[in-house]
């Protein structure tokens, strides 16, 4: 196994203000056994220092084969005055930083927390 790295920029509205203490999370894919591999706060920049992701080796990703050549995980983006943002399936190769943008939408007051989320689905890239 070798290790790439996940990071997230959390903003808010078109003109991509940043906003400052999201808490990005990432877990395994396995919805039966999802195991946490970080947590990180965003900045006043609306980043996060970056969460390392065991990947595995970086020479599949040369070759055809049946095993992909990066690791998939889940990420969640949460702030309590910003919609929870969701993504599934974010790939991370080795040695390699793989960016997660998330345009929050700011809560309604009268939306429970349950009915806050927006979730995105990644698109599969394609394994010869």
């Amino acid at each position: 196994m070798q290790i790439g790295y996940i990071v997230a920029r959390a903003y808010a509205s078109d003109a991509e203000i940043p906003i400052q203490n999201a808490t990005f999370s990432v877990v395994t894919t396995d919805e039966q056994n999802q195991e946490l591999i970080g947590i990180r706060l965003t900045d006043e920049n609306g980043k996060t220092d970056p969460i390392p992701v065991e990947t595995p080796d970086e020479s599949l990703s040369t070759s055809p084969g049946n095993i992909d050549p990066f690791t998939r995980v889940n990420v969640r983006i949460d702030h309590p005055e910003y919609n929870s943002y969701s993504v599934e399936g974010v790939q991370v190769f080795s040695g390699q930083v793989s960016l997660v943008n998330a345009p929050m939408i700011p809560t309604a007051p009268h939306i429970s927390y349950d009915n806050k989320a927006n979730s995105f689905d990644t698109n599969e890239q394609n394994t010869l």
